[in-house]
Formats: structure tokens, sequence, C-alpha cells
């Protein structure tokens, strides 16, 4: 028996070695033919193409000059990809024609197993995609969001009491701080404290396994999509693609159930879950693709958290911006109370700091034209271009919706955008209203230690752990942002 199942293991090796070959060898003829239809662009290695992540910002750039504003790579377990280098190129494309472009690639290792078709950002189901849309929309439009006004100013000053505390952790804080306030946002719970908290440790790791399912090369099946039909018994990634499926859809039930429970108990739960609860037969979702309809979101959180990560080398680097936010906010909001949304309006250099900072540094480079046709300094982090000669903030540049492009485009556009700039205003505001963000102090050299803005890491664009002193501006500060808490609870 056993030398069967050895002579049955070399024959099925001899037999995948072999539709491996027919396989490469049809693509390369594939690719010839195709080739004369596709725009230009580099060569990579035969087989492999381009290793995106081997490649920085620099060589896009290059690669934009010499090849055009479209342009045609392939990718390894991607095939081919096309590249926008401009933003009438995105535009057009994206935009004016959205509905032709709207639809998401195959990923099957994402759709097919690790989400089964239910996470909104990358689901290929049109009718589902437009369903979780819907609740998206209802839920975190321009008007919608000002329900989580409370959940927003309670987190940024949870996160500036923790700073003003102890600020050799400021890293993981903006993380928790933006992934709890979502947390409650859809779930309607309590601020998660700690980094370390269960959820936030599950949620971060589902994060991971999406971003490294989605990376050209991650999992074979991408490349030969023969080998979804293996099965589970002799495919070990979809066994464990199985097991994060159910693991996650179990969490994300309870959850869902949790919200349901207090409903019928009579709370008014009025985040997007309790929304998702109430609407659903109108909707016309089931619970187990409502209860994923949070994933997307929570994933988002963790975007935006990357993106706030960025004020604090900006800060740094270019000191006159935090000098003129903070007497932007002592001009509007005084030393009597803390900011808070409502406040908004009345601060135009606070709202150009955030286009600033989502312009300056996209998490998502990959995704987002970034073209040097605004003048030599585009690389220098400055509010001040998105405010006119009268102070006022200008009108968002034509066909960006929020004065850049990091949202995106047309029907893909992100539902939560409203949600995220709030949440990067506030928290902003509040930090610099209460304190000042210094460098450290090199103990060898007694110099300054100023981070470097293009030392990143990561397959997102965050910026490398640096050390920085964050100190009170006032006396009073640290104690007016501990009480202005306890009052929002």
């Amino acid at each position: 028996m056993l030398h069967l199942t050895r002579n049955l293991v070399q024959l099925y090796d001899l037999a995948t070695l072999g539709i491996l070959l027919l396989s490469s060898v049809g693509y390369v003829l594939w690719l010839r033919r195709s080739k004369s239809k596709l725009p230009p662009g580099p060569k990579g290695t035969p087989f492999i193409g381009i290793q995106l992540f081997d490649h920085g910002l620099k060589d896009f750039e290059e690669w934009g000059k010499e090849y055009g504003e479209i342009m045609h790579l392939n990718a390894f377990g991607q095939g081919g990809i096309v590249l926008l280098n401009s933003h009438a190129a995105a535009v057009d494309l994206l935009d004016r024609r959205g509905g032709d472009y709207k639809y998401r690639p195959r990923f099957i290792a994402v759709n097919e197993f690790l989400t089964r078709g239910l996470f909104l950002t990358s689901t290929t189901d049109d009718e589902l995609w437009r369903k979780m849309r819907r609740v998206g929309h209802e839920c975190m439009n321009k008007t919608a969001v000002h329900r989580y006004y409370d959940i927003q100013q309670r987190e940024a000053l949870i996160f500036t009491e923790n700073l003003l505390r102890d600020s050799t952790n400021w890293y993981q804080e903006v993380h928790r701080a933006t992934i709890s306030g979502v947390l409650s946002a859809l779930y309607d719970i309590p601020p998660t404290l700690s980094w370390d908290d269960p959820l936030i440790t599950k949620l971060n790791e589902f994060d991971k396994i999406v971003l490294y399912a989605g990376y050209p090369g991650s999992y074979l099946v991408e490349y030969l999509t023969w080998m979804r039909y293996l099965p589970a018994a002799i495919a070990p990634w979809k066994r464990k693609a199985n097991e994060i499926f159910n693991d996650y859809s179990a969490l994300f039930m309870r959850l869902f159930r949790d919200v349901e429970t207090k409903l019928e108990a009579g709370d008014a739960m009025p985040g997007l879950v309790g929304h998702s609860i109430r609407q659903r037969e109108r909707l016309g979702l089931s619970d187990l693709e409502a209860s994923w309809i949070p994933a997307a979101f929570s994933n988002g959180g963790l975007a935006t958290a990357e993106s706030q990560l960025w004020i604090f080398p900006a800060m740094l680097c270019f000191p006159e911006a935090q000098r003129k936010c903070q007497e932007e906010l002592d001009a509007v909001v005084g030393r009597s109370r803390t900011p808070t949304l409502s406040d908004k309006e009345n601060l135009p250099y606070m709202r150009a700091t955030v286009r600033e900072l989502l312009r300056w540094r996209a998490i998502a480079p990959i995704g987002v034209p970034r073209v040097n046709k605004k003048g030599p300094d585009v690389d220098d982090f400055n509010p001040d271009r998105f405010i006119d000669e009268n102070g006022k903030l200008l009108p968002a540049i034509a066909d960006t919706k929020d004065g850049h492009l990091t949202y995106g485009f047309g029907p893909r556009l992100c539902p939560g955008r409203h949600y995220a700039n709030d949440t990067m205003f506030i928290t902003i505001a509040q930090l610099l209203w209460a304190a000042t963000i210094s460098p450290a102090t090199d103990e060898k050299t007694g110099k300054p230690i100023i981070p470097d803005p293009m030392d990143t890491i990561g397959v997102t664009i965050r910026p490398r752990p640096f050390p920085c002193v964050i100190k009170p501006r006032f006396p009073e500060a640290a104690e007016m942002v501990s009480q202005a808490k306890e009052v929002l609870g």
C-alpha cells in the first residue's frame, strides 16, 4: 500500500511538473500574441516579470518619464498590470469611464478562499458589492458621519492624554486610537484601550493576511489558475485559507450577534452594524454577508492610522507647518477649551494640513498617481499649497473630490473617506492644540534626531519608527484634555 501511495505521489508530481511547463509555454505564447495590444513598459525577468516591491517611488517616476502616462508591466501572480502615471489618465479611465473599470482583478486566493467573495474591498460579485456599498454610503456619507463626532473626539482626547503621559509608544498609540474609534463606530463598543487587545490583534492579523495575499507572487494559484481545483487534501494553502475564512467568519458573526442582542434589548446602536441589522431585509443581505461588511472598514481604519503616522515626521522635518497649525488653533479655539469637530470650518489651515498629509505620503503609492507637474516642491510638506491668498481653503482640485487622489476614483471611491478625514482632523488638531512635537536628542552625538521622510517600511508606505518628544504647550493643557475626556465618558 505504501509503495502504491509513493507511486501515486510521483505520478502526481510528474503531472504537476508537466502542467507547469505547459502553462508556462502557453503563457509565453499568449503574451507574445497580446503584446502588440498593450501599452509600452519595463521588461522584467522571463516568466516572473517585474517584482513590484523591489522597486521604489523613484523607479515608478522614472518609468513614467520613459514610457508615458499609461504603461504596462507583467507582475508574477497578477499577469498584466496597467499603470496610470497622470491625473488626467486616471480621471478619464477610472472616473469618467468608471463603470467600465470598477471591477477588481480576480484575486483567487482572497476572493474565492480567504473571504469567499464577502470582502467589500475585493469582491467581484457586482450585486453583493452594490448592497454592501449602499450600507457604507448610508452610514458614512458626509451627513451621516456627524453621529460619530463624540466617538472621534473622545478617541482624540484619549490619544493626546496618553502621549502627554508617555510619548515613547507614539507609533502603536496612533494605530490603537484609530482602530478603536472605527470599532466604536461599527459596533457601538467602548474605547479599546490597549494595542494588545485581542480584537485589535485579530483585525491587524486579517489586514496582514489580505495584504500578503494581494502581493503578486504570494499565491501560485493566481498564476496557475487550475490549482484552484486541487483537492484541499493535497493543497495545504487551500486548507489554510479555509481555516482563515471560517475563523474570521465566526469572529464577525459573534460581533454581529452581540449588536443584534443589544438591539433586541432596546439599545439604540446607531453604528454601521446596527444599521445593517435594522435594514437587512430592505438591503437583501444575509446575516453572514452583513457581518462581513465591517471587515472593509476596519481594514480602512488601519490605512487611516498609517496615514496619520506621517504627521510626526512632517512636524519635525517642516516645523513651520506645526507653528502655523498652533497659531490657528490659538486664534480660533483659544486655550479655555479643547478643539472639537464643530471648529472644522473655522480652521482652514488644519484642514489643509490633513489634505497635505494625504497628498505628501499616500500609503499606497502604486495605486496613486504621483506626477511632478505642480511645482518643484512636490516632496515638501506644505499645507499652504491648499490655502488661497485670503487664508481660505482652496476648493478641491477638479476631479479629485477631496483635493488629492488618495481615496480613489469613480464607483470605487473610498466609502469611508468622510469619516477618515474627520478622524485625522480632530486627532491632529487635538494633539497640536495641547502639545508640541519636538525631536529627541541623540545620546551619543547630542544632536537632534530628525527622521528621513524618504525612509519608509512595509508594503504600505509608512515611516520607520523613531524617537520624539511630546510635551504640553502650556501648564493647563494635560488637565484640560483629561477633563474634556471625562465629559464625553
